[in-house]
């Protein structure tokens, strides 16, 4: 009897779903423990001393699998392949299975503006309300005066750029999915192309990745 072992330290809360993976493909469990170590010292730096708690917190996972069983060759094949895909998974990202461009901008809002007058006017405040302090200076010759009229063209600046970016987010989303707005429809098109593949992909590979589970676990 020819076995094989394999040793995995994983997160704590990935032990269950590990376990029925490796088992699926003939592998047994030999034995679970969780390592947890907590440690406390002191470190210096310059002439200040403070203290740093290193924690270690996971689960040690020994497998093992008998390289004479029925069927070995085939169900190794399948394994290689199953992990051969979970290294090369993209990450799950904001586009769901099967999600429209359209669905997506109006569900996730993302920012493709492309009128960006607004701004400058935002700019004008800002710059009226720096004008007004120096007039404020001059003509009311008191403190309440000198706080006042910057903080009026301040606060307007501030309410007016916030109406603005979402105005112009909302207007920019609807041309786009109307398709009215060019520009603002070729940045959501950039923007969730290559989203919307890798999520076409991630899909794909996990309907392999079942499919080799299950076909291995046939055979063990």
């Amino acid at each position: 009897m020819a076995m094989e072992i394999k040793t995995l330290d994983i997160s704590n809360d990935a032990e269950d779903t590990t376990i029925q993976i490796y088992q699926d493909f003939g592998w047994s469990l030999k034995s679970s423990q969780r390592v947890f170590n907590r440690d406390s010292h002191l470190e210096s730096e310059g002439d200040s001393v403070y203290s740093v708690t290193k924690t270690v917190d996971y689960t040690k996972l020994v497998f093992e699998r008998d390289k004479s069983m029925p069927h070995y060759k085939e169900i190794k094949e399948l394994e290689d392949r199953f992990f051969c895909l979970l290294d090369n998974l993209p990450d799950q990202n904001s586009v769901m299975p099967n999600e429209t461009m359209e669905a997506w901008a109006t569900r996730v809002r993302p920012d493709i503006k492309t009128n960006r007058w607004g701004y400058l006017l935002c700019i004008l405040f800002f710059g009226g309300a720096l004008i007004g302090q120096v007039l404020s200076m001059m003509v009311f010759n008191s403190l309440e005066g000198f706080l006042l009229s910057p903080l009026v063209g301040v606060g307007g600046g501030i309410v007016y750029c916030k109406v603005f970016t979402k105005i112009s987010e909302a207007s920019a989303i609807k041309g786009a999915v109307n398709g009215k707005n060019r520009k603002a429809r070729a940045k959501l098109e950039a923007l969730f192309n290559p989203l919307h593949e890798e999520s076409v992909q991630r899909t794909e590979y996990l309907e392999i990745m079942s499919r080799l589970r299950k076909e291995a676990a046939s055979l063990v």
